[in-house]
């Protein structure tokens, strides 16, 4: 599912790397190539994080991003924390598992899904 939030860029495709944002059920932590997108950085000891296809990469950094969305027309800013930096990866994912621990819910349907907290949409993701 491609979330339709922004990375204050286009979405594109940079060296062969996806600006856009992937919504992840299978993914326990959310995570990005993009050291620019962080608004709130710490370095860490790099340490191996295993992927789904069984590969590892390294992350090097953690922090908090605040990414832009469009929901009926409105630009609001929404909030990623504990969002690991890992260089080597090709995308950038929304944790669907990270949301839960924080008390949201991502639902799917059909051509869309939603993250909400009690019944208030946070966002939609197409």
């Amino acid at each position: 599912m491609m979330a339709n939030i922004e990375s204050g860029q286009s979405f594109s495709s940079f060296s062969g790397k996806s600006l856009r944002w992937h919504i992840d059920s299978a993914a326990t932590a959310h995570m990005t190539f993009d050291r620019s997108v962080f608004v709130k950085y710490k370095s860490l000891t790099p340490f191996s994080v295993r992927m789904g296809d069984s590969s590892t990469a390294l992350a090097v950094g953690r922090g908090d991003i605040h990414l832009q969305i469009v929901d009926n027309g409105k630009r609001l800013t929404y909030n990623l924390c504990d969002v690991l930096h890992i260089p080597s990866f090709v995308y950038s994912l929304i944790s669907v598992r990270a949301h839960a621990k924080r008390g949201l819910c991502v639902q799917f349907y059909e051509d869309c899904a939603k993250t909400v907290r009690g019944s208030k949409v946070i966002a939609t993701g197409t």
